[in-house]
């Protein structure tokens, strides 16, 4: 005979199973609804816009957090330039002289 922490387990593992079984009919399980407040003039300018774009105020809300995540932090975005300042400065060549114009005859050698 099954202990009762096996047989539990088998409950649990078969509402589990029974919930991802319905996730296409009733995907609204698995979405976190809240409130927010927004100031007036934010409010309809957001409303304007996701006429505009004809999508919703909800996928615009959801892409604009998802845009706040994927924005570097400041330390993140100063390593990155310090990154590119050192590698823009080991690609200048040591041994090169200063870029002058070129005169007609100088590029058309003959």
């Amino acid at each position: 005979m099954k202990g009762h922490i096996e047989a539990w387990r088998e409950v649990v593992l078969g509402y589990q199973n029974l919930l991802l079984a319905m996730r296409p009919i009733f995907p609204y399980l698995w979405v976190m609804k809240t409130t927010i407040e927004l100031p007036d003039e934010l409010f309809q300018r957001v409303k304007v816009m996701s006429a505009e774009r004809g999508t919703t105020l909800k996928e615009i809300m959801v892409q604009a957090l998802q845009l706040w995540f994927r924005t570097p932090e400041k330390d993140e975005e100063k390593e990155r330039q310090a990154t590119v300042k050192r590698l823009l400065k080991a690609m200048r060549a040591s041994n090169s002289e200063p870029m002058r114009p070129l005169k007609r005859e100088e590029i058309y050698e003959r």
